[in-house]
């Protein structure tokens, strides 16, 4: 008798348990494939990225080798500490992709290899004279520095 009373739970409850277990599946399904296309965005943003900055870098050691050689070429053709100062000081100062400064009795070469749009690789060396250090150039700098104003690609919607 108690049975012919509820017929909704014997076949009802089951039916509405079962939708709300389909709706909970949806939903997280669709939050899980939203959370990967992020995901998936982000890390080809950062596989760009850091594309570019390895790019950069490898343009960076090209340009430190091609220093490295006239510093090398400079030397061997100098005969004083001083003459080799002010060759470098004279070969550098021609070049038009680096500049060069004196500065607290150092030469200082200054280059900057672009990564994009917005930030390149800053390098600083200090030229040195081979007899008294190891090496031709000491590095001061090498770092990633903004070039230009910073503009976000995207704006959040916000209710007004």
């Amino acid at each position: 008798m108690n049975r012919r009373n509820m017929p909704f739970l014997s076949a009802g409850l089951p039916s509405v348990l079962l939708v709300f277990v389909l709706l909970c599946m949806i939903t997280f399904s669709a939050l899980s494939l939203t959370s990967a296309n992020a995901d998936d965005r982000l890390s080809r943003q950062m596989a760009k990225r850091t594309q570019e900055y390895y790019a950069a870098e490898g343009a960076a050691n090209r340009r430190l080798k091609e220093i490295d050689g006239l510093l090398l070429k400079i030397y061997n053709s100098s005969m004083t500490k001083e003459e080799y100062f002010r060759k470098v000081f004279e070969e550098l100062e021609a070049s038009e992709d680096v500049a060069v400064k004196e500065a607290s009795g150092e030469i200082l070469i200054l280059f900057e290899e672009k990564i994009d749009e917005t930030e390149a690789l800053s390098i600083e060396l200090a030229a040195v004279y081979p007899k008294e250090r190891d090496g031709r150039y000491r590095i001061l700098r090498w770092q990633t520095v903004q070039v230009a104003e910073w503009n976000p690609k995207r704006t959040l919607q916000v209710l007004e």
